[in-house]
């Protein structure tokens, strides 16, 4: 099931077609405002960052177990552990696209990369 809300793009709509037809899926299309689809897009990540935790008081190897197993259950090709300036952002990249699904404390920056 595939959600558009610009059905004025016969290029795109043909292309993400053939893209799930080359992996032997057939595409349902469905219309919605694109507002929904920010909506869903931005709950996703609020629900994987739940599961992840924020990394603050829980030992390290059940954040990185929880960051791999959620990658698997979203299907990620790959995830990022991203050092920021504060943080240690995580990152998954689900259908060629990076969506940014929590944070480790800088602290444990560390423990996580080797």
């Amino acid at each position: 099931m595939v959600c558009f809300a610009d059905t004025a793009n016969k290029r795109a709509i043909d292309t993400i077609r053939l893209l799930l037809l080359n992996r032997g899926l057939v595409m349902d299309k469905y219309i919605t405002f694109k507002s929904n689809i920010e909506e869903v897009l931005s709950n996703m990540v609020g629900r994987v960052s739940e599961k992840i935790g924020s990394g603050s008081g829980t030992d390290v190897t059940s954040i990185v177990d929880s960051v791999i197993k959620t990658g698997m259950e979203r299907r990620a090709s790959d995830i990022h552990f991203e050092p920021m300036e504060t943080n240690l952002r995580i990152r998954y990249r689900i259908d060629g696209e990076l969506f940014e699904v929590g944070e480790i404390a800088k602290e444990k920056q560390p423990q996580v990369i080797r």
